[in-house]
Order: structure tokens, then C-alpha cells, then sequence
């Protein structure tokens, strides 16, 4: 398992998910673990992105593997239901 930053793309996502709820995304902690799998010869990159909001301490991993995964609208859905911003 190695860990990686976020790609151009994704941090821009990431910034203008927060941006558009007002949120600074300063305040969040992003640390993405890339993790090889291999079966029956296809090689694919297992990701997985923990987001942590700083001030709250409340932490989430998201899955980001394959074509399809949108880690950062399930990231947005939790913004817009205050799940970083209550603690638990």
C-alpha cells in the first residue's frame, strides 16, 4: 500500500465541491492509498481517499477505484448533509 496526493482534476473537484457550499476546503485533510490488485491477468489500482475535517476531527473513507467511481459527489452529498461538520 503506498500513499499518493490527488490528481490535478481531483483536486479541483474536491476544492469546487467545497467552494460551492461555502466550505473552506482547508479545514480538510485528504491522504489517497493506492493499493495493487491483480486477478486473471488485468492488472487495476485498488484507491482509497480519507478525508478528514479538521476542526470537527470526523473522518471518512471513499472508495476510488475503477471507471464509474465518484468519490468526491458521494464527498459532496456528505458536505450537504453536515456529516463533517457535527461530531459524533
Amino acid at each position: 500500500m503506498s500513499t499518493t496526493w490527488l490528481s490535478e482534476d481531483e483536486q479541483k473537484y474536491f476544492e469546487d465541491a467545497c467552494a460551492k457550499r461555502h466550505v473552506d476546503f482547508t479545514t480538510f485533510s485528504v491522504v489517497v492509498e493506492e493499493e495493487p490488485m491483480t486477478a486473471a491477468g488485468v492488472s487495476a489500482i485498488k484507491r482509497r481517499v480519507r478525508v478528514l475535517h479538521i476542526p470537527s476531527g470526523v473522518a471518512k473513507d471513499y472508495e476510488a477505484e475503477g471507471l464509474g467511481s465518484n468519490w468526491i459527489a458521494d464527498f459532496a452529498r456528505d458536505l450537504d448533509t453536515g456529516f463533517f461538520t457535527t461530531k459524533s
